[in-house]
């Protein structure tokens, strides 16, 4: 958040949960001019697996999770 202003988190949750907005919201509130972006596993049913591939298919493995944080940093400049 430092050098770009931005604050990305991701949760092991779904969308409809609600957690995601409560944080971001309670962010916004303390931080004003920081940007947000979050990422969970979004709304669809999760299908059973490891959790290794679970991760890699809906994107919140470590590679997926670097790759979104340099696409939203690229997308600043």
């Amino acid at each position: 958040y430092a050098d770009s202003g931005t604050l990305i988190f991701v949760l092991e949750d779904s969308c409809g949960g609600g957690i995601r907005q409560e944080l971001a919201w309670q962010i916004r509130n303390a931080l004003p001019s920081c940007r947000i972006c979050g990422k969970d596993i979004g709304k669809n049913f999760v299908t059973h697996g490891s959790i290794q591939s679970l991760y890699r298919a809906y994107g919140i493995d470590g590679e997926s999770i670097c790759n979104d944080i340099v696409e939203v940093l690229s997308n600043e400049k």
